[in-house]
């Protein structure tokens, strides 16, 4: 809560945005109804009269134990309501004329700049004339990397929850392709989200991998045959920027005599997967073995 407030710069929608967020993640949409003792057909067949008797008969007789404490012990959108004298499940009471209107996937539109950098607009729609004017928009996205329109995407996870109607996207990598929904939430709760719109991925060419830097040996190991085992370490530049994940990397290593004659058919490769890498002073560095080597011949590493 108190964090959210920071956002809000004093902007009173942006505060009740705020208070709402936090009455969701305590309680349910919606209203609980009024406290009644009796169903309308028992009401119907005890009026008159014998209607208070019957209120105190069956007040007497029912048993009086909690079925919730809180609305998130009921199943579905069902609300922990106080009965006669025990708290139960019933369903809430909302008017769909207090909810702001449902985001159209046409809504929204993304904008990108001439710098390579992406924006969401949002068109604000039209509003009942009950519903509040403080509305807060839940941006969620969803993003893969594919060479095409990717036929499958990541869960959707929420990326804004904000009061304005532009978002700047400066998270968006090459290479990659999002869509985006949004739903618009109000202190009585939401429509629903939006229908996913159309992909989009930034149009640059992704950045490769910076090549690696600072190759060394870490430690040796004496093995049979006159043979040796080099343990390598190596990093990236850090200020080098890199869009793609990186999977894995190709270590060439050729083999030249003492007198520094090549020797033929010993230039060797070996794949290194990206996994296999430690952390050292917050940098990050790749390892390997390379195995069986000669002893008294000299090698390129690359």
């Amino acid at each position: 809560m108190t964090q959210c407030m920071t956002f809000c710069f004093d902007s009173l929608e942006c505060m009740m945005s705020c208070v709402f967020l936090k009455e969701m993640s305590e309680n349910k949409m919606g209203f609980c109804p009024a406290t009644s003792t009796i169903s309308y057909v028992a009401y119907q067949e005890h009026i008159g009269s014998g209607l208070v008797e019957y209120v105190r008969n069956s007040s007497s007789q029912s048993t009086c134990s909690d079925q919730c404490v809180s609305d998130f012990q009921c199943r579905t959108n069902l609300k922990c309501c106080r009965s006669v004298c025990q708290n139960v499940c019933r369903p809430p009471l909302n008017r769909k004329v207090w909810l702001p209107p449902r985001v159209n996937g046409s809504d929204i539109r993304i904008v990108e700049s001439q710098n390579g950098r992406a924006s969401l607009h949002l068109k604000s729609g039209g509003t009942s004339k009950l519903a509040p004017k403080h509305v807060m928009h839940v941006i969620e996205e969803q993003y893969y990397l594919s060479k095409g329109i990717p036929a499958k995407w990541k869960n959707w996870r929420v990326l804004s929850q904000t009061s304005d109607t532009k978002l700047h996207l400066h998270h968006l990598r090459r290479g990659y392709w999002y869509r985006f929904r949004v739903a618009s939430v109000n202190l009585n709760g939401t429509r629903g989200f939006s229908v996913a719109r159309e992909p989009f991925r930034l149009s640059a060419r992704p950045r490769p991998p910076p090549v690696p830097s600072d190759i060394e040996q870490v430690s040796i190991r004496i093995v049979r045959g006159m043979k040796l085992n080099l343990q390598l370490r190596w990093r990236l530049h850090p200020g080098e920027a890199n869009d793609l994940p990186i999977k894995g990397f190709h270590v060439r290593f050729s083999e030249t005599s003492p007198s520094g004659h090549p020797i033929r058919h010993r230039t060797r490769h070996k794949y290194v997967k990206a996994t296999q890498r430690s952390y050292t002073a917050g940098t990050t560095y790749w390892l390997t073995w390379i195995r069986n080597l000669r002893f008294f011949n000299n090698y390129n590493i690359s």
